[in-house]
C-alpha cells in the first residue's frame, strides 16, 4: 500500500504542471505525471484505478488528474479539448480496499461513492489546463487479452481539475481507498480521437514498494498493471511498478467564492446601470441582482430574470455591467444588492449601495469640472464601426477607461485607457480575441476619475 509522502525535489521539479492545482491544500497526496511515460487506456468501458492512503479525516473535494489521447499527431499544435468538447464523460468513483493472494496485489472492493462529470456543461467545476509536451508512449492493456505497447505515440497531455464536488467523499485517516476513472470520448470531436488514457506517474520508480494501479477489464474484474507481468507476456519499461498520475484534496483550505473590487451604479438613458469587477473567483457559477426602496435585503426584490453568468474559477479581475431594466421614479432613491451564487448553490450577498434618480438624466457627483461633459457615439446605429466621442467644457485632458459590454452585462471589448482625444476613439465592432460580434444593442461606458459614463449604441448587419 502507499504512504503520504512527498519528494521535495520532485514537487520542485514538476511545480510548473499544476496550472490549476497549486498545491497548498491542507489535504493531498499529489503522484506526479511522467512527461515521457506510458499513459494507460481508460476510455469507457475500461476502468482504471489507483489508490492512496488518507493521512488525515476529511472531504475530497477536488480531484485533479492528468489524461492524454491516444495518436495526437505528433508536432500538431496543441489542442482546446475544452472548447472543442471532446470528453463527453467523466465518471469517477472511490472504492475501500481489498487484497489477492495469487497473484498477489490489492484492488478496489466496495462501492463508496461515485459521480459523473460533464464537461462544458459544468461551466467552472470540470476545468482542463494544458497543454504540456512530452514524448510519450500508449498501452492498452488487455484488447482482445494482448496487451498493445506502442512506442513515441503522442506529444500532448492534460490536467483535468474537478473542483468544489457537491456532496464530496468524506476520507478517514490510515484507511486505503482506490480513485477510479472512465471517460468517455465524443466521437465527433474534430481531431477523429478514439482513445483517452490516463497517464502513469513517476512515484511507481520514486516508490518501488507501492501497490501497482489495476485495470477493470470489460467486465472481468480487476488486473494488477502491468498485469501481463504475472502471466510471462508482453510488458511495458516498468519494471517495478505502474502508478498513475492524480491529486486529492479537501475543502478546508478553499480560497472565498468572490472578492469583490468594486460596485457601483449610474443612471444613463432613462435606466441604471450596475457596474462590479471581481478580483478572481472560485466556483462561481452566477450572479443575481436584488433592488429595494429602503436599505433592507430582507423585503428586496430580484430583478433579473436569467442568472448573469460568473466567470467560474479564475484568478484574473472580471467586470461585469447590469441594466436594470424596471421602472425607476425621480428622485427617488434606490439600493442594490449582488448575491453570487456558487455551483454547490451557496450564495453571498454583496452590498447595498444607493442610487438618486436626478431629473436631468445624470448623476448629481463632483467635481464640477465634468458637470457639462457629454458621451456618446457617432453613427448610431452603425456598421461596421463606430466613433465614441467625449466632450467637455474645459481645456484641461481627461483621462478614463473605455468598455463595451453587451446588454446582458458581459464584457466585450477593453477598448481604450488614457487620455480621451478630442477626435474620440473608434470601434470596430471587434472583441477582445478579434472576432466581429453580432448585431445587438450595446453598451459603452467612460469611466472617469470624477465619474462614470454609460451610454447604449445599436449595431445593425
Amino acid at each position: 500500500m502507499k504512504r503520504v509522502a512527498l519528494i521535495f525535489s520532485a514537487v520542485v521539479l514538476f511545480s510548473f504542471l499544476f496550472a490549476d492545482w497549486d498545491g497548498t491544500h491542507k489535504m493531498h497526496y499529489p503522484q506526479l505525471p511522467d512527461p515521457t511515460g506510458y499513459d494507460v487506456n481508460c476510455t469507457y468501458p475500461y476502468i482504471l484505478a489507483d489508490d492512496w492512503v488518507c493521512s488525515e479525516d476529511g472531504p475530497v473535494s477536488d480531484i485533479h488528474f492528468w489524461i492524454s489521447f491516444a495518436g495526437d499527431s505528433l508536432g500538431v499544435p496543441g489542442y482546446d479539448i475544452e472548447a472543442m468538447g471532446v470528453l463527453q464523460m467523466i465518471h469517477v468513483s472511490i472504492h475501500n480496499n481489498q487484497y489477492f493472494i495469487d497473484p498477489p496485489f490489492s484492488a478496489p472492493f466496495e462501492l463508496l461513492w461515485d459521480r459523473e462529470f460533464y464537461p462544458g456543461e459544468i461551466q467552472g467545476q470540470v476545468t482542463i489546463a494544458g497543454p504540456y509536451t512530452g514524448d510519450q508512449g500508449w498501452f492498452d492493456p488487455m484488447p482482445g487479452g494482448v496487451p498493445v505497447i506502442i512506442e513515441n505515440n503522442h506529444l500532448y497531455y492534460y490536467l483535468v481539475n474537478i473542483n468544489f464536488i457537491p456532496d464530496p467523499f468524506y476520507q478517514f485517516v490510515e484507511n486505503i481507498y482506490w480513485l477510479d476513472i472512465s471517460i468517455m470520448i465524443n466521437v465527433q470531436n474534430p481531431w477523429g480521437f478514439e482513445l483517452v488514457g490516463w497517464k502513469t506517474s513517476l512515484t511507481g520508480e520514486i516508490y518501488p514498494f507501492m501497490d501497482d494501479a489495476v485495470v477493470w477489464w470489460e467486465g472481468f474484474g480487476w488486473y494488477p498493471l502491468p498485469w501481463c507481468d504475472y502471466y510471462n507476456e508482453l510488458r511495458p519499461p516498468y519494471f517495478q511498478n505502474m502508478d498513475l498520475a492524480f491529486v486529492i484534496t479537501g475543502e478546508e483550505e478553499q480560497p472565498s467564492p468572490v472578492e469583490l473590487s468594486s460596485f457601483s451604479a449610474v443612471y444613463s438613458d432613462g435606466s441604471p446601470t450596475l457596474f462590479w469587477t471581481t478580483q478572481s473567483e472560485s466556483n462561481n457559477q452566477g450572479w443575481n441582482v436584488y433592488r429595494n426602496q429602503n436599505n433592507s435585503f430582507e423585503t428586496s426584490a430580484q430583478i433579473n430574470q436569467e442568472m448573469i453568468p460568473g466567470a467560474g474559477t479564475t484568478s484574473n479581475p472580471t467586470d461585469y455591467a447590469y441594466e436594470d431594466v424596471d421602472d425607476v421614479v425621480v428622485n427617488n432613491t434606490y439600493w442594490y444588492w449582488l448575491e453570487n451564487v456558487t455551483f454547490a448553490n451557496e450564495t453571498t450577498v454583496h452590498g447595498p449601495i444607493s442610487l438618486v434618480i436626478p431629473e436631468d438624466g445624470y448623476n448629481p457627483i463632483p467635481p464640477d469640472v465634468l458637470k457639462n461633459a457629454r458621451l456618446y457615439n457617432t453613427p448610431n446605429p452603425f456598421n461596421p464601426g463606430t466613433t465614441i466621442m467625449f466632450e467637455i467644457d474645459t481645456n484641461e485632458p481627461v483621462a478614463g477607461n473605455i468598455c463595451i459590454y453587451d446588454i446582458k452585462g458581459n464584457l466585450v471589448r477593453d477598448l481604450y485607457t488614457g487620455t480621451i482625444p478630442e477626435a474620440g476613439i473608434n470601434w470596430d465592432s471587434l472583441d477582445n480575441n478579434g472576432r466581429k460580434v453580432p448585431s445587438g444593442v450595446y453598451l459603452y461606458v467612460l469611466e472617469t476619475p470624477g465619474r462614470t459614463y454609460a451610454k447604449k449604441m445599436v449595431l445593425t448587419k
